[in-house]
């Protein structure tokens, strides 16, 4: 059906068309925005030159990413839970923990097809057509969005959900929006089939340079791939990184390995950033809207799209601002003050011998890798858990038993 209705609009090409929203972008963050809106009754083109296409990532949904992908596709399978996941540092320091939430692996192109098919039936417009361009109208408040093959839709609101390297933002938002989001490197593979020993979720710390390797086991296939949140330039290193890793795993030869940029928030991009302006907003990647400690974008698109959905059908575009500076902001400025003492000064080591002997630590981990436990809070909860486990580990030390 979906690659039906690509070929429909665009044999319409080459006309100007007048519609509420242009979406550009047809992710996650895309897909949910044009659905929402078209569901209300707005006209939505949503325009995607490479629909359908697999994004490098590892494609995994948490329990709060499944919660929101559910309310639009309520079809999707839940993921089993119990899955044990294994966690190791550099220096060879191992954890196993059982995560008694769900966690799902999914590829990024069946999610795509899905959400893509569930906006169209709302109906949304699909456009496989590249962004080329955007100005002002004539008409105050409108933008006329222009495509590579030379269509044009006049649009009150132009709304970009095209990455971390967005055309659109680009085209409209200015170097501010941008100045303090710095580029992350990711690499994945992804096994047609599970990988041998696909036993579990993994997550392998890296040193040099400091990120980490994972390994996602879905239904009939999984992903394997590596983050490096500090070197978006390092992909020679990242590729023999994440090769070693396979070997060492046991997977012989040298599987193709794809690249993709994510974006890197600081803590500043929370009170000054724009995601928005005259006619205009961006979301999931495109806003900056990514865990720069795990990498986890996928809830963050899912819920910026509701955030504007919310605030447009309200009459009130400038509530979306406001809404991500006050429910995604905070949590994401937190996770950029914690990210550098993470990664660096052999953390991942201490974390993993501290947690692989308190459970109160463990518990906590578990429920940060799944969605349960936001950074929000986390300073609290911790000091409960650490003070017990602080106390244990100087006498430890102190008795010659650590």
């Amino acid at each position: 059906m979906t690659d039906h209705h690509a070929n429909l609009n665009r044999k319409e090409t080459g006309k100007q068309q007048t519609v509420r929203a242009v979406v550009v972008g047809a992710g996650p963050a895309g897909a949910r925005a044009a659905f929402r809106l078209a569901e209300a009754g707005w006209p939505v083109v949503l325009l995607d030159h490479r629909y359908p296409w697999e994004k490098p990532c590892g494609g995994g949904l948490n329990q709060r990413a499944l919660a929101l992908m559910r309310q639009t596709l309520p079809a999707v399978p839940h993921a089993p839970a119990g899955r044990s996941l294994y966690l190791a540092s550099a220096r060879g320091t191992r954890l196993r923990m059982d995560l008694d939430t769900s966690f799902a692996v999914m590829p990024r192109i069946h999610m795509q097809r899905l959400m893509v098919e569930r906006a169209m039936e709302a109906g949304v417009t699909l456009v496989t057509s590249k962004f080329s361009g955007a100005r002002r109208a004539e008409v105050r408040g409108s933008w006329v969005v222009e495509t590579r093959d030379g269509s044009r839709f006049e649009a009150q609101q132009l709304i970009g959900a095209d990455g971390a390297l967005s055309a659109v933002r680009q085209a409209v938002a200015g170097p501010d929006a941008w100045r303090d989001v710095r580029p992350a490197l990711g690499m994945v593979h992804v096994f047609s089939g599970p990988p041998p020993r696909a036993d579990g979720l993994h997550l392998v710390f890296t040193d040099d340079p400091p990120g980490y390797i994972w390994e996602f086991p879905g239904d009939g296939f999984s992903t394997v791939g590596i983050s490096l949140p500090f070197d978006p330039h390092g992909a020679a290193q990242a590729r023999e990184l994440l090769r070693t890793h396979l070997e060492r795993r046991g997977w012989a030869g040298r599987p193709p390995l794809r690249g993709a940029m994510a974006p890197s928030a600081s803590a500043a991009h929370w009170q000054r950033g724009m995601v928005q302006g005259d006619g205009w907003a961006l979301l999931g990647d495109a806003a900056g809207l990514v865990d720069p400690l795990t990498g986890e974008g996928i809830y963050y698109a899912l819920r910026s799209a509701d955030l504007l959905a919310e605030a447009l059908l309200a009459g009130e575009p400038e509530r979306y601002t406001e809404a991500v500076r006050g429910e995604l902001g905070p949590e994401l400025a937190l996770a950029a003050r914690y990210v550098k003492s993470f990664f660096r000064g052999g953390f991942p080591e201490q974390m993993l011998a501290l947690a692989g002997r308190h459970q109160g630590i463990r518990t906590v981990l578990g429920n940060l890798v799944s969605g349960r436990q936001s950074y929000l809070g986390l300073k609290r909860v911790l000091f409960r858990s650490c003070i017990p486990a602080a106390l244990r580990y100087l006498l430890l030390k102190l008795t010659g038993r650590w």
